[in-house]
């Protein structure tokens, strides 16, 4: 695919305004790529009935074991197998076999196609994702309708969960803030018990599975007796608007309780920010802190020399490595000092910049001069 730009140049900024001193970075070395494959016994699923899944990750050709595995909130794996239609949704971790694969039992409720998200972090490399399908043979039921709560409360095991936070829009940080109430006693509650490290899971899937998210509260539990409530957050960006489904989970007495809301997000409301043009170059300064980028999205003229200059503001956010995807872009952002990017557009479109967890986003616009 040919790149977007035909000039790239990163630099950070210094008080010396000498460049040529500065030395040519060393190239960087390619990452390995990774590939997951899974087989299942019996070959043929059966229904509700249990079925072993045996996962198989490799780097490169080579195969991953638990030694060169990160363990993230408590697992190396976290599994999500969600239904075609999201009607279905669990959570499992899948642990590593004698003969070196990764195993892990479940049952299938019914026939019909199945996503599998498999989220692992080799050492050094940051999580990954795994999409894979499985086919349960047989008649499928009729999908269900995928239809959006008109009001974002939910009475699940005695509990009420409301969802509160900001306007929920696309292509920006969204915060999730999320109330428990005891239904019966109309306390709050204050007694949720550390799962998986956290006092709250979250997964979100758009309809048709184009995106997938996998988010985790603003706050970890301090300690396994730590107890949480009555407010669970997270914060998240939705990459596209349309229609998610959300399941968030957390425990509470020893049980774990899943929660489902399906959730309308609506597109942004933002209007593009048009970078300044002097001497023949158009430049910006992008903000990031804790609300993503500001502004997050921008309208460059094509053929325009372009400056981007970052300023990460503070610690309180997870903004400190900054990607262009589509460039192969990968830059840390030290806090207080400026990072530039200078480029030429060669062409008209747009192309996404997002922070290493893909929480916060951000978008260039390429326009006629």
């Amino acid at each position: 695919m040919r790149k977007l730009f035909l000039l790239l140049l990163l630099s950070i900024a210094c008080n010396n305004n000498q460049q040529n001193d500065i030395p040519p970075s060393p190239p960087s070395k390619s990452e390995p790529k990774y590939s997951i494959s899974v087989g299942t016994e019996p070959a043929d699923i059966i229904p509700g009935e249990k079925t072993k899944l045996q996962f198989s990750i490799q780097a490169d050709g080579k195969i991953l074991t638990v030694n060169d595995l990160e363990v993230v909130h408590e697992k190396l794996l976290h599994l999500l197998i969600i239904s075609e239609d999201l009607s279905y949704f669990d959570h499992l971790h899948p642990e590593q076999s004698s003969t070196g694969s990764f195993v892990v039992e479940t049952k299938f409720p019914a026939p019909g196609k199945y996503r599998l998200y498999l989220d692992y972090s080799p050492i050094g490399a940051g999580s990954q994702l795994g999409r894979l399908q499985v086919n349960v043979p047989g008649p499928v039921p009729t999908a269900a309708k995928l239809l959006p709560d008109k009001e974002l409360v939910k009475v699940v095991d005695g509990i009420r969960i409301e969802l509160e936070g900001d306007k929920l829009e696309a292509a920006k940080p969204v915060l999730l803030k999320f109330k428990l109430t005891d239904e019966k006693t109309k306390k709050p509650v204050t007694d949720l018990e550390p799962y998986l490290g956290a006092f709250a899971h979250f997964v979100l899937v758009s309809e048709g599975h184009g995106e997938y998210l996998h988010a985790h509260p603003l706050v970890d539990a301090p300690s396994p007796t730590a107890r949480g409530g009555p407010e669970v957050s997270t914060q998240t960006l939705f990459p596209k608007p349309g229609l998610y489904k959300l399941w968030i989970q957390f425990q509470r007495q020893g049980k774990l309780h899943t929660v489902s809301m399906v959730l309308d997000i609506a597109s942004q409301s933002t209007q593009p920010a048009t970078a300044e043009e002097k001497d023949g170059v158009q430049s910006v300064e992008i903000k990031v802190s804790k609300d993503g980028y500001k502004p997050a999205v921008i309208r460059l003229k094509k053929g325009v020399r372009t400056v981007l200059t970052f300023v990460r503001l503070d610690e309180q956010n997870c903004a400190e490595e900054l990607l262009f995807p589509e460039l192969d872009i990968k830059k840390k952002l030290p806090v207080g000092e400026p990072v530039k990017i200078e480029l030429l557009p060669d062409r008209y479109g747009e192309i996404i910049f997002s922070c290493g967890m893909k929480m916060y986003q951000g978008k260039l616009l390429i326009v006629p001069n």
